[in-house]
C-alpha cells in the first residue's frame, strides 16, 4: 500500500504549521485515515558538532522516513508534514531507503515580504533577524517548487486548496500490530498533568545536557499522537519507538521525553532504561498556569487547546488538569521522583532532577 505524503514548506511566517494542521483536521473530519507531524519535532537532537554527518535536515529527513514507515505498516493512507526543507536542496528528502511505498508531494507556501515581515513581528519575533529572514524568503522564491501564495488568503482557503489538489481522503482502519519497542537508550521521562510545566522543565533539562556536550534527543510525545480519524494508542507508540530508533542511529547517547501520561512510554521501554519523573502542582497553581498559557504569544504548537482559550474554556481545561493531577498522584508505581512545582521555577526543578538521577552535569 502506498502512503501519500504532502510536505508543506516555506519561509517562517508563511503559514506552514497552521495550514498543515488544518489540512489534517479536514482529512480526519471527512473520515480519512491520516496523520500529521511538524518536521521540527523530528530533529531535536544536539549538540550537532558532536554528531558527524548528522546535520539537522538529515536527522529530520531520516526520522520522517522512519515515522511514516512505522505508521504505514499500521494502515496509514495520508501523511501531512509541515516545516522547512534544506535550502541547499530546495525540496524535501525522506532519508535513505525511501521507496515506492511513500509517494511524496511538495508544496511551498510563499508571502510578499511586507506581509511576511508583519506576521513575523506580530508573533513576537525580534527585528534583528529580519534581514536573514528576508534573504531566506527571497532565496526560496527562486526555487521551482509548486508554490501557493498566502499573502492575501486565510488559512481555511489555502488548506481547502491543498486538500483538493494534493491529498487523498482514503478511509481505512488502523491495523493491529505487535507492540513497538523503543531504542535501548537511557531515557528520562518527565510527565504530569496539563499546564504543570513539563515542556519547560524538559527543555531546560535537554539544553543543559547539550551545553555539557551530551548527545541527547528530545521528544514531546504529544506531538507524535496526531493520527485519525480515531486516535489509536498502538499507532502513537509505534511513532514514538520509530523516533527513538532514529535518534539512536544519529548518535544520541540518551533521551529526554515529555508526556502527559507515562504508560505509552513505559510500555515501549525496558524498565532499566527508563527513569520516570512526575511533576505535580496545586490546583490553584495549575489554574493560574492555564490562564497564563491562554495569553501566551510565543507561538502555537499543533493541537494546542490552551492558546486563546476564553474564560469558560480555561475553567474546563483547568478542571481536567486537576483531575489528571489527582489521578497521577494515586498511580505512581515505577516513578523514580515526584517534584511539587507549585512554587518552583523550571531551573530549580531541573536542579533536583539532575541531583536525583546522576548529579549535576559537568561535576566530578
Amino acid at each position: 500500500m502506498t502512503t501519500t505524503t504532502l510536505w508543506i514548506s516555506g519561509a517562517p511566517g508563511t503559514g506552514k504549521t497552521t495550514t498543515g494542521w488544518r489540512v489534517f483536521e479536514l482529512l480526519t473530519a471527512g473520515g480519512g485515515n491520516a496523520a500529521y507531524v511538524d518536521i521540527d519535532q523530528l530533529g531535536l537532537l544536539g549538540p550537532y558538532d558532536r554528531l558527524a554527518g548528522s546535520a539537522p535536515h538529515a536527522v529530520k529527513a531520516e526520522n520522517a522516513r522512519r515515522l511514516i514507515r512505522a505508521w504505514s505498516a499500521r494502515g496509514l493512507r495520508q501523511m501531512v508534514v509541515s516545516g522547512v526543507v534544506d535550502p541547499n536542496l530546495g525540496a524535501p528528502r525522506l532519508g535513505a531507503g525511501t521507496g515506492a511505498d511513500i509517494e511524496l508531494e511538495h508544496v511551498r507556501l510563499r508571502c510578499d515580504w511586507a506581509e511576511l515581515r508583519r506576521r513575523y513581528l506580530a508573533r513576537g519575533s525580534t527585528a534583528d533577524v529580519l534581514a536573514d529572514l528576508e534573504q531566506l524568503a527571497r532565496r526560496l522564491d527562486r526555487t521551482s517548487a509548486d508554490t501557493v501564495d498566502t499573502t492575501s488568503r486565510d488559512v481555511e482557503d489555502v488548506a481547502q486548496e491543498l486538500l483538493v489538489r494534493h491529498t487523498s481522503m482514503r478511509p481505512g482502519p488502523w491495523t493491529p500490530a505487535p507492540s513497538a519497542r523503543a531504542a535501548p537508550l537511557p531515557t528520562t521521562l518527565v510527565y504530569g498533568a496539563p499546564a504543570v510545566g513539563k515542556s519547560s522543565v524538559g527543555w531546560e533539562l535537554v539544553r543543559r545536557r547539550w551545553a555539557a556536550g551530551r548527545a541527547t534527543g528530545y521528544i514531546d510525545v504529544g506531538q507524535l499522537g496526531f493520527v485519525g480519524p480515531d486516535y489509536e494508542p498502538g499507532v502513537h507508540a509505534a511513532g514514538y519507538a520509530a523516533l527513538t530508533a532514529g535518534y539512536e542511529r544519529a548518535g544520541a547517547e540518551d533521551l529526554v521525553v515529555v508526556a502527559r501520561d507515562p504508560e505509552l512510554d513505559t510500555d515501549a521501554h525496558e524498565d532499566e532504561a527508563l527513569t520516570r519523573v512526575l511533576l505535580d502542582a496545586s490546583d490553584r497553581a495549575l489554574s493560574a498556569r492555564v490562564a497564563r498559557r491562554s495569553h501566551d504569544n510565543t507561538g502555537r504548537l499543533p493541537g494546542d487547546d490552551l492558546l486563546g482559550a476564553d474564560p469558560a474554556r480555561q475553567r474546563a481545561i483547568a478542571a481536567g488538569a486537576h483531575r489528571a493531577a489527582a489521578h497521577l498522584r494515586r498511580h505512581r508505581d515505577g516513578c523514580r521522583l515526584t517534584i511539587d512545582t507549585t512554587h518552583s521555577e523550571p531551573s530549580a526543578v531541573v536542579d533536583r532532577i539532575e541531583h536525583a538521577i546522576d548529579g549535576p552535569l559537568g561535576s566530578d
